[in-house]
């Protein structure tokens, strides 16, 4: 067989093999989506549980490739009572469901000054919680990983396929929030301090829209653990060769992908989601519920309010209407524009303030 003969024997059969493989494939249907692990940890969160929980169930992901993994302890609330309830209704949906609630008391750290401060061993504490669910994310042979806060709202549905399409190891949805605050950073100094950069406010407000890269993302990070790079992400100190920063989970993090050439990235084409603010170290907790009442409202600009599922409907706070001292409060809104006005009644329910509509007439 001359060389010409060989060459024609080997493309004919390497064709036969993919029409073969092709073939394969459509015989046992269509190819299942990626597995996905979500994880968060919980703690002092009853405010923000229902509207996360149940923002976190209507995501656009088959639920039958997601596992869950939650952790909560320390609590003052009834943040557990509350994720038992929701668990007991959404189990059998998802793939599986790794948790630990640890009963309270203790409600703090020992070297805590109160449920707001982030101690020392609080920091140690959420580290060793965060590398645990990188390691059952790796065990499991989870192809992503969402690290997510429970007091981040995504209200865009399609926010996992969003970050999956990037094809970034590690990438973020930039979040809103009542002020300038976000879960990302645009600039760090040499000695890993925060600071705004030139571009800050474009990326937060969507000015210039598409992806950047960014030395910190924190809240809620999308990690494409298919990559190999992402083998050594970590967030333990001691993990990270040649680490000399704080001890800070969110810090560690970052340098340990910037240390095994890991790019950060935010995307914020899309209006994804919320974050609060956390709070400062003497602020009490009831400021956090204040917080939420911003956030609401916020939302509210670009979209519906936020909605609770029927199981954690119980977990709200309704308080009555009032007229918050006023005599009376009008809202004055043409018929022909339903849409302001229901926007307008519902951020009145936010604020629970009693109103008295009135029609307005402008000569059409």
């Amino acid at each position: 067989m001359n060389t010409f003969s060989l060459c024609l024997v080997l493309i004919i059969f390497l064709i036969d093999l993919n029409v073969i493989s092709s073939q394969s494939v459509s015989v046992g249907g269509d190819v299942k989506p990626n597995t996905l692990v979500i994880a968060f940890l919980v703690r002092n969160k009853a405010h923000t549980l229902p509207y996360f929980l149940t923002l976190l169930e209507n995501l656009n992901y088959p639920k039958q490739r997601i596992k869950l993994w939650i952790q909560s302890d320390h609590n003052v609330d009834n943040s557990i009572e509350i994720l038992d309830a929701w668990l007991s209704k959404v189990s059998s949906s998802y793939s599986s469901i790794n948790t630990h609630f640890a009963p309270s008391p203790p409600t703090e750290f020992k070297d805590e000054e109160g449920p707001t401060h982030w101690s020392e061993s609080r920091f140690t504490h959420i580290m060793r919680l965060r590398e645990e669910a990188l390691m059952y994310s790796r065990e499991t042979w989870a192809d992503y990983l969402l690290f997510i806060d429970c007091d981040v709202f995504l209200t865009y549905p399609d926010v996992i396929q969003d970050m999956v399409s990037k094809n970034y190891p590690l990438v973020s949805p930039v979040l809103q929030s009542s002020g300038l605050y976000s879960n990302f950073w645009g600039g760090m100094t040499s000695d890993f301090y925060y600071y705004r950069s030139d571009d800050y406010e474009s990326i937060l407000f969507r000015k210039e829209k598409g992806c950047f890269k960014v030395p910190m993302i924190h809240s809620c990070v999308f990690i494409d653990l298919r990559y190999q790079s992402t083998d050594k992400l970590s967030y333990l100190p001691e993990k990270v060769p040649g680490y000399h920063g704080p001890h800070d989970d969110i810090i560690t993090f970052a340098l340990a992908a910037n240390l095994s050439g890991i790019p950060l990235h935010v995307c914020n084409e899309n209006t994804h989601g919320f974050v609060m603010v956390p709070l400062e170290r003497d602020t009490p907790l009831e400021s956090d519920e204040s917080q939420l009442t911003n956030i609401k409202l916020e939302v509210l600009l670009t979209g519906p309010p936020l909605s609770v599922s029927e199981s954690l409907s119980r977990f709200v706070k309704k308080s009555e209407k009032t007229s918050w001292g006023l005599s009376r409060t009008y809202l004055i809104n043409l018929e022909r524009r339903p849409e302001r006005r229901k926007r307008m009644m519902d951020c009145f329910d936010v604020l629970g303030l009693e109103v008295t509509v009135l029609n307005a007439v402008d000569g059409r």
